[in-house]
């Protein structure tokens, strides 16, 4: 839980920093993903696109977000 956590916070921060760099105001933690092992053969992947982004969340930050959810099964 911890590395997912670390992995999280640096994603954010490089997305803050590009956004810093080219003069927008906005605070974005997107992507954001986690991978968890069931077991050996199967793997399940969460992905969300637009988490926390201030420019959309006035109005709803639900309308611009998008979920993807992958199940890896390898026999």
């Amino acid at each position: 839980m911890g590395f997912w956590m670390l992995n999280m916070w640096a994603r954010a921060r490089r997305s803050m920093q590009r956004q810093e760099n080219i003069g927008q105001r906005t605070v974005s933690f997107s992507p954001i993903y986690t991978l968890y092992n069931l077991n050996q053969q199967a793997k399940i992947q969460l992905n969300i696109e637009n988490l926390l982004n201030r420019k959309f969340y006035a109005g709803g930050a639900a309308k611009e977000r998008s979920y993807m959810l992958s199940v890896k099964y390898m026999f």
